[in-house]
């Protein structure tokens, strides 16, 4: 869609690469600063966005700098569930990471990770099973990598959202 808007894939390819890249800088200010606290926080988003790796792939017109948008997104709503016992905000974790998921499979990452640490024998009480809410609002949007093309033993390719 953003090269129709532009004109030019390559140039909205770029574009979409460029608003992801500055979603994830946002992000991760996001999360170091529920983990850490504010000083950590702008620490954390100025380290990440003068890390060439980071610009770089930020700046490629592949899918990691969606990925690692939705996954630091998905880590920021998760810790921020957990400590303020949002179940919320634990639907928005499982809402991001099937995001990431569709873009790659190592977005399931997160719901599991939350899963462990509000697990059984978590000494934190929140309400509404947050970690359960989180895997659930995940499922649907997992659904269509695994749904099987008529006519054909395989599964259908996984979604990659551009």
């Amino acid at each position: 869609m953003a090269g129709r808007i532009l004109g030019d894939f390559e140039g909205g390819g770029f574009a979409v690469s460029i608003a992801f890249g500055t979603l994830g800088i946002a992000g991760m200010f996001l999360l170091a600063r529920e983990a850490f606290g504010e000083r950590a926080g702008l620490l954390a988003a100025l380290l990440w966005a003068l890390l060439p790796n980071a610009v770089h792939t930020s700046a490629d017109v592949l899918t990691e700098g969606q990925f690692l948008a939705f996954w630091i997104l998905a880590a920021w709503a998760g810790l921020s569930g957990l400590n303020r016992g949002s179940a919320r905000r634990m639907a928005w974790a499982g809402l991001l990471s099937g995001l990431a998921y569709l873009t790659r499979a190592e977005g399931l990452g997160v719901p599991v990770a939350l899963g462990a640490t509000n697990g059984p024998a978590s000494s934190r009480a929140v309400t509404a099973s947050p970690s359960a809410s989180g895997v659930m609002s995940t499922t649907p949007l997992s659904a269509p990598a695994s749904l099987k093309v008529p006519g054909s033993k395989r599964a259908a390719t996984k979604s990659v959202i551009v």
